[in-house]
């Protein structure tokens, strides 16, 4: 059984070495593509009383979201292990389609909470929002 995306099952790669793996029962809801991940900026604006703007950008992230709505209660101790190694800062690897390991992201939480929320019985959903860790060479 499958929800959404053709059936498409993201894995998350996480611990010492990227060396534990968790997969997901069902698929996350309108997962996005690598190529096109949203953009989010951390700026401050100056607005003077004439109209004038100064914006000091400190950085612009690629950021997404992943919605699992359908979480049953068999991969609720899995999803527990990821979410307490993640929700300290570390970073993971997101792996959008299991079957096609060589294409993923490392990246990290954005939020300090991820609450499970029931829906029926022994089902749960989680929402998570996820950062693209920036890598940057010396001397670029």
């Amino acid at each position: 059984m499958s929800y959404g995306n053709n059936g498409i099952v993201p894995q998350f790669n996480y611990g010492a070495g990227f060396g534990t793996t968790f997969s997901p029962t069902f698929a996350a809801r309108q997962k996005q593509p690598i190529a096109t991940l949203g953009q989010e900026a951390t700026r401050h604006d100056s607005i003077t009383t004439s109209g004038l703007q100064q914006s000091i950008v400190e950085r612009v992230d690629r950021v997404f979201d992943l919605d699992f709505p359908m979480v049953p209660q068999s991969d609720l101790a899995g999803w527990d292990a990821f979410i307490a190694w993640a929700i300290q800062g570390q970073q993971f690897q997101y792996i959008p389609d299991n079957t096609a390991t060589g294409t993923y992201v490392t990246c990290y939480l954005t939020s300090d909470s991820v609450p499970y929320k029931w829906v029926a019985y022994q089902l749960f959903s989680i929402s998570l929002k996820l950062r693209v860790v920036v890598t940057a060479e010396i001397g670029s």
